[in-house]
């Protein structure tokens, strides 16, 4: 008794406002007679027969009892005391983080050798909290069709939550996981998303998966969408809990591929009328999964009934569109500074273009040779000649597919050391060496000049226990560790200074990074839609780390229910900065410039901007808090309205 006053006098020390979050449920009822007298000292069995997990004790002196620290999964409850009959209640769905009661469990007169099975009943309702939630099953998610292969996309199907965003959810992302949508009415960065208990945000855009699971491996996720207890925190939007399949007694497994392919789309009508094919876009997602138990025939057999695993890999080879990219590239005659058949926005003619010197019309519109600035020239001969007639304002049109080859992995191992100590841990691995030829938002082009990389890797690792201190206490440990990184750079050497010829002056050289060109842009007042190079903030390096840990303990003494707990995470998130540090020119017509020419090339160029050094933007945060809270059950039937 002194040890377990210390202890909770110990977390209740502790109890500030926070969370500690985990994805263990409860299970609570009251074993009664066929008068509904309680029925005190009866010994109740919960057992979960997948993963041989079952826990004791014996209800209170009211009958009640309550069984902390319970793993998604379903339960069969077993009652047996002195003078009545065996009662046995078999499928009760545990959801991750339910408080669930089972009501009044109703023993009839006779011999303990006697039995009653309960198997048909009528759904359990949630009695023990007054949290809003949802839960999406396994079986719901394997039987209904998503969109892009992520179970989030079904919280759709939850009252009170709105997609505000779409659904992508490519890890990394600034727009993806639980930031693209809202929670009655709470911001989507408000969100609070986890795995196996383990934060799953990344606190750079505060949403973001740092990392993904296949919607084959997940067991069920649940959001609360409100009135949620002290344990579940950090943000006041929905709080969404997503649960990972694990190993049984039995071995299952299974393989899958989905696929999707162009040739079943209609090209488009922009697209007939040109005579150009449509854009490839296909899909091959093959995966496999395997659980069951783990041991060595005649050498590791004993941990068969107590150690579990399950695995999962995904493949994703994507291949899709781009949107169409329009653009107005030099022409060979505009290459050698013969602007004599240049159309402006309107598909009409030029009629000057002015000597930046004198400002006076060169004679027919011919730039002189010696008069040709050799990187100006460089730069021109960088972008593709026009493909299509020049009819309005582009002269060029590209629609080239992007390729996001992506692979999932999974791991996770469950171990019953004891009937009263389980331990669990997983390994995610995320891969994602995805190329660009339109870049992205740093490197960005509109026109296929080179390829882009953006590979987008992330990583988890967690471990968590659950120890039955005694039939009335329970404690509950996680620790996990998630990771994602961006690394945004070019393939080749297409936009380096050292192999391009370009080099255009610097005000700050040293700033510069990778050799790289500085950005360029050429629209003014009449040309349009001219080809781009977003190299100013090159390369763009990223990522984010966290790291949880949390401890929680459950008392029951008689009708109340104390819980007390920890969270500590400490958050790391280093990325470059967004700053024009390898320079960005501007050859826009501009009539406050004394050089402009009145067209737009680079014959002169009216606005630079360099920054003169890239120091790189570092956030660390550690976050610290405690919770304790209590809850009374009533001790008999409330009388009837």
């Amino acid at each position: 008794m002194r040890k377990t006053t210390t202890i909770l006098v110990g977390y209740l020390l502790l109890g500030l406002p926070g969370y500690a979050q985990n994805i263990t449920g409860s299970m609570a009822g009251r074993v009664v007679d066929q008068q509904g007298s309680t029925v005190p000292n009866a010994t109740v069995t919960v057992t979960e027969p997948a993963r041989k997990v079952t826990v004791t004790q014996k209800t209170s002196a009211v009958g009640d009892f309550l069984f902390a620290g319970l793993l998604p999964g379903s339960y069969s409850v077993a009652v047996e005391a002195v003078g009545f009959k065996k009662l046995t209640k078999s499928d009760i769905a545990l959801d991750a983080n339910d408080k669930l009661s089972v009501g009044d469990l109703t023993l009839e007169v006779g011999a303990v050798t006697d039995s009653i099975e309960v198997t048909a009943q009528t759904a359990l309702l949630q009695t023990e909290s007054v949290e809003r939630s949802a839960t999406v099953t396994a079986t719901q998610i394997a039987n209904i069709e998503v969109n892009g292969r992520n179970a989030l996309d079904m919280a759709k199907l939850v009252p009170g939550v709105q997609f505000t965003t779409g659904t992508s959810y490519a890890v990394g992302s600034s727009s993806n996981g639980a930031n693209d949508f809202t929670v009655n009415g709470a911001r989507p960065s408000q969100n609070q998303l986890s795995i196996n208990g383990i934060g799953n945000v990344d606190t750079g855009n505060n949403g973001g998966m740092n990392v993904a699971v296949s919607i084959d491996s997940v067991a069920e996720f649940k959001i609360l969408t409100g009135s949620y207890q002290a344990e579940y925190g950090r943000s006041v939007g929905g709080q969404i809990e997503v649960v990972t399949k694990s190993g049984t007694d039995q071995f299952h497994g299974g393989g899958y591929l989905y696929h999707r392919n162009d040739g079943l789309n209609a090209n488009t009508y922009i697209n007939n009328v040109r005579g150009l094919q449509k854009p490839l876009f296909r899909y091959n997602n093959p995966g496999y999964l395997i659980g069951g138990p783990i041991y060595i025939p005649k050498v590791f057999e004993r941990a068969r009934h107590k150690a579990f695993f399950f695995f999962s890999q995904e493949y994703q080879r994507q291949l899709s569109p781009n949107t169409v990219k329009n653009v107005l590239v030099p022409t060979a005659l505009e290459r050698k500074g013969d602007f004599s058949q240049s159309l402006n926005n309107n598909g009409a003619k030029l009629t000057f273009i002015n000597d930046p010197l004198t400002q006076t019309p060169f004679p027919g519109m011919l730039v002189p040779q010696n008069r040709i600035y050799a990187s100006g020239q460089a730069l021109l001969n960088l972008f593709p000649l026009p493909n299509t007639n020049q009819v309005t304002n582009f002269n060029y049109t590209s629609q080239f597919p992007g390729q996001a080859p992506r692979r999932e992995t999974l791991l996770r191992l469950d171990y019953n050391i004891t009937d009263r100590i389980r331990v669990f841990g997983h390994f995610i691995d995320n891969q994602q060496p995805t190329v660009a030829p339109y870049g992205s938002f740093v490197l960005g082009l509109n026109v296929p000049i080179t390829n882009i990389a953006n590979p987008i890797p992330g990583r988890s690792v967690a471990a968590g226990a659950t120890w039955v201190i005694s039939p009335t206490m329970t404690n509950e440990f996680n620790w996990g560790f998630t990771h994602n990184s961006i690394l945004i750079d070019e393939t080749g050497t297409v936009l380096r200074t050292n192999t391009s010829g370009i080099n255009l002056p610097e005000l700050y050289p040293s700033a510069v990074q990778n050799n790289y060109l500085p950005a360029v842009n050429f629209n003014g007042t009449r040309i349009s839609a001219t080809p781009s190079i977003g190299t100013a903030d090159a390369p763009f390096i990223n990522y984010n780390t966290t790291i949880d840990l949390s401890d929680n303990l459950t008392k029951v003494w008689g009708s109340h229910t104390i819980k007390g707990g920890i969270y500590l995470q400490r958050s790391r998130k280093n990325q470059t900065s967004f700053a024009s540090f390898n320079g960005s020119y501007n050859f826009g017509d501009n009539a406050s410039n004394p050089y402009d020419t009145g067209s737009d090339s680079p014959t002169r160029c009216w606005a630079f901007t360099i920054r003169t050094s890239r120091p790189p933007t570092t956030s660390m945060g550690f976050t610290g808090t405690g919770i304790s809270s209590s809850s009374w059950r009533t001790p008999g039937r409330l009388p009837p309205a």
